[in-house]
């Protein structure tokens, strides 16, 4: 065994060529053997496995420094930096990370985890290596999917002409594998084909254009081919492209003859047969970013006008692509060309329906604010797996809320249940104004109503479930059902309950919020979001400086506290953020039982 002797890539310089390779087999192995019991994201890093032996055979890490694009390609680094319990990792992710993360090693360099950024960030470690007289390589390792984000053009140009004549020692390594999570989309992609048939010989080469030398390595996933390249890239003074041509999922056959699936998985699976075990669950729970899939296809077939756009994440699958292809548009890994191409689609006449993960909004803030909201253009916005998650700090789903809600002309909406999303999207296709849906990533579906039970919606009305007094319960979006069980307890305790679903979450309901200050002593606002600067605080702010009112209103807020949370468990984050509903009734009548003395 060559991997139990490994322990730091000084370790792999012992090793001849034909020792790397069963060393890659070996790594091969372990991977697929960890991430069949943790889950974890397959294609990506059994594609990577040479490339990254090659790196750190022929690089010094950590003096030589590699940054991995996301860096959900990153495991086979990690092993090879004195991280071999990677799936130790998987079991307790609260005390380290799949991703890079700076704390863990001194061969990771920055926490990553979103995409498009390895360019920037390796040309600004050049840079500061330039300032200080140094000399070591600096490399960015970048995927052809990661290479469909616009940050990545923009550090493309930058990097091209920032060393002046000197020797850059600046490599950036394009893994392309023909895929990012679904198969690679747009003009970059078509160019990099062109190049991989032409064996890299292509006039037509955007790199060379650019001001890049380059090197076509065709067989990325051969380590004494990888080691070859990366030995010849010293004699080039410019800075430098490797493109690299790699397998996604390569050494497993079920991996590879279905990539989008296998890029990421969360559940244990057969390593011979590729077939998913069967994991008991308590509850039956609803993936909302696939429930409006069939409802959006059927307002497809029936006005030409409905336009789904994508940004690299195929929430949809390939079904609708097939039925619907020229009412169909994947960007790429681009929220912020999402957002403007969808404004420009609305001003057009069309009804455009954008989907994007939560946790990746914030990269087309300036286009929502002024592409979209400032131009009034209605394209729906569904924002998918918002809110409180088991996730890394890279992709915890909380900050939107007060990020977007602000911003004038865009309505935000959460919906509580299925029923409700689907009249949400029959709402929004009418309007004449952009909306945001909001949709955390999953909800029990016994909360699920029938429509007949739900009011029909009215732009910033707020839905009074119940009427009562004393004290005021708003719970938004699946959050809802916390506040159910809330109500429902303080009942029991003789409390009179107000239970409200606002829905909206960019306005209030000023009327509905005045009316409860007649006669209720206690609003309390439950949120899937971050607490601080959220849109519960909004509501105490609005009691706290409204004039119109006789008397004060004490308001509780509960959300999520500002933070990164890393692989915290979504029980363990309630617990935390005393989101569980027994929690909050304590306060609750805590507060009351102050207000009586």
């Amino acid at each position: 065994m060559y991997l139990e002797r490994i322990s730091s890539p000084n370790d792999l310089k012992k090793l001849d060529t034909k020792e790397l390779q069963l060393l890659c087999e070996e790594i091969r192995f372990f991977l697929l053997e960890g991430m069949s019991k943790y889950g974890g994201h397959v294609g990506p890093n059994l594609g990577v496995v040479e490339l990254t032996v090659a790196l750190h055979y022929v690089f010094d890490s950590p003096k030589d420094k590699i940054v991995f694009d996301v860096s959900h390609q990153a495991y086979v680094h990690k092993i090879l930096t004195g991280r071999k319990n990677l799936y130790d990792i998987f079991r307790d992710r609260g005390a380290k990370s799949t991703y890079q993360r700076q704390n863990e090693s001194e061969h990771d360099f920055f926490d990553l985890g979103l995409t498009s950024t390895s360019i920037s960030l390796a040309s600004g470690l050049a840079k500061g290596r330039d300032i200080f007289n140094n000399s070591e390589t600096i490399i960015a390792v970048i995927g052809d999917g990661a290479l469909s984000g616009g940050q990545a053009y923009e550090a493309l140009n930058n990097a091209a002409t920032q060393f002046d004549g000197k020797k850059s020692n600046f490599i950036i390594i394009v893994n392309d594998n023909e895929y990012s999570i679904s198969l690679g989309v747009g003009g970059l992609h078509n160019h990099l084909k062109a190049l991989r048939e032409s064996n890299g010989t292509s006039g037509n080469n955007v790199f060379r254009a650019l001001g890049y030398e380059y090197i076509y390595l065709e067989h990325g996933n051969d380590v004494t081919k990888c080691i070859t390249t990366l030995q010849g890239s010293r004699a080039f003074d410019a800075p430098l492209v490797i493109h690299a041509h790699t397998t996604k999922g390569e050494g497993c056959h079920f991996a590879k003859i279905d990539p989008p699936k296998w890029h990421s998985v969360s559940i244990s699976f057969d390593t011979r047969s590729g077939e998913f075990q069967q994991v008991a669950k308590q509850t039956k729970t609803v993936h909302y970013a696939q429930v409006g899939a069939e409802y959006i296809s059927q307002m497809a077939g029936k006005d030409k006008a409905v336009i789904v756009i994508l940004a690299g994440t195929p929430v949809l699958g390939h079904k609708f692509a097939q039925q619907h292809r020229q009412q169909c548009v994947d960007v790429g890994i681009a929220e912020a060309n999402a957002v403007s191409f969808a404004s420009g689609v609305a001003k057009y006449g069309a009804k455009p329906f954008v989907f994007i993960e939560g946790t990746f909004i914030q990269r087309a803030y300036s286009q929502l604010l002024i592409d979209l909201a400032l131009n009034k253009n209605p394209a729906v916005i569904i924002l998918h797996g918002s809110g409180i998650i088991l996730q890394d700090s890279t992709h915890y789903g909380i900050f939107d809320i007060p990020l977007i809600s602000h911003i004038p002309n865009l309505v935000c909406i959460s919906p509580t249940c299925e029923t409700e999303y689907i009249m949400m999207l029959d709402w929004a296709y009418e309007q004449q104004f952009p909306v945001i849906i909001r949709l955390s990533r999953d909800h029990n579906a016994s909360m699920d109503r029938p429509r007949s039970a739900i009011a029909p919606i009215e732009l910033n009305r707020y839905d009074v479930i119940r009427r009562g007094n004393t004290v005021a319960i708003i719970g938004l979006g699946i959050f809802f059902a916390i506040a159910i069980e809330v109500a429902d307890t303080l009942k029991a305790h003789g409390v009179d309950v107000t239970l409200i679903n606002p829905r909206f979450y960019s306005s209030l309901d000023k009327d509905t919020l005045s009316k409860l200050a007649d006669d209720h002593c206690l609003v309390v606002t439950i949120e899937n979001g971050v607490r601080e600067c959220g849109w519960g605080e909004r509501i105490a702010a609005f009691y706290a400086q409204s004039e119109a009112l006789d008397r004060a209103l004490t308001v509780l807020t509960f959300g999520a506290d500002k933070e990164f949370a890393d692989w915290v468990p979504f029980s363990e984050l309630l617990e935390r953020y005393e989101l569980k509903s027994d929690k909050i009734v304590k306060k609750i009548l805590n507060k009351i039982a102050k207000a009586r003395r």
